[in-house]
């Protein structure tokens, strides 16, 4: 049946023209048949792949499903964005008519260049092979080898181009500048056994330690280069500055 019915490039539904390689919001029981999203995650994602139909009213679309994070099996990773998607192989043939709007989806990279880095309205970077339920690994960053989480800014090192954890820039500082930091002999930094017990701060906020005790560190970060300045306030009282070193190449930032 499908291989029997005529190929376009493109179809039209409510005045809208969609095309081939389009991420599109496609309506189901828990959306609303509105073509204005007012919440994206009540429908479905898919990247339309082919367009056949067998006349004008019988127009049928093959998509590629995108996944929201908390559909996986397992649920949402600690790394997901809130605006993140994940690919998946997951294929289906579903109605034209289906479709509500079109989504602004772009691929993410992770490029070595932060300036690259335009997420846009929705992106995606994972694959979720649905077949075999795996998702495919994803490029680690820092010394730690552990994921980014976009909505957590990280701090960037012009000359080894790696991404650094904020709360393990602050490990690193709170070691070397141990006898100035005030209150450092009680502060607890996270445990770094897994994803899921690290903990991560963007701004001018400071991390907390497993405690719940702030840390006494803090770390500003401006710029889309992730241009970072740290701080910390010596057992004087006195605010001072703190030095920056890249933890895989050891250059100062």
């Amino acid at each position: 049946m499908w291989n029997q019915m005529q190929s376009y490039k493109n179809f039209v539904v409510a005045d809208e023209k969609f095309t081939i390689g389009d991420y599109v919001f496609v309506k189901n029981e828990q959306s609303t048949s509105a073509s204005t999203i007012t919440d994206q995650m009540r429908f479905w994602i898919g990247r339309v792949l082919e367009i056949r139909a067998k006349d004008s009213s019988h127009v049928y679309i093959r998509v590629f499903w995108m996944y929201w994070p908390n559909e996986l099996p397992g649920g949402r990773r600690p790394y997901h964005g809130k605006k993140e998607l994940v690919a998946s192989c997951h294929q289906d043939v579903i109605d034209a008519m289906s479709i509500s709007t079109r989504a602004s989806v772009v691929h993410w990279t992770e490029s070595d260049d932060p300036n690259e880095d335009a997420l846009g309205e929705l992106y995606w970077r994972q694959l979720y092979m649905s077949y075999t339920n795996e998702l495919m690994p994803l490029r680690q960053h820092c010394k730690c080898k552990k994921f980014c989480n976009p909505d957590h800014a990280m701090i960037w090192c012009p000359h080894c181009n790696k991404r650094l954890h904020q709360e393990c820039i602050i490990d690193d500082i709170v070691e070397r500048y141990s006898d100035d930091i005030a209150g450092v002999e009680t502060f607890k930094p996270p445990k770094k056994t897994s994803q899921s017990a690290r903990r991560q701060s963007s701004g001018k906020k400071g991390l907390k330690g497993s405690d719940g005790q702030e840390s006494p560190v803090t770390i500003q970060i401006t710029g889309k280069s992730s241009v970072a300045r740290a701080f910390y306030q010596c057992v004087d009282g006195e605010k001072k500055e703190a030095s920056i070193i890249c933890l895989v190449c050891k250059s100062d930032l």
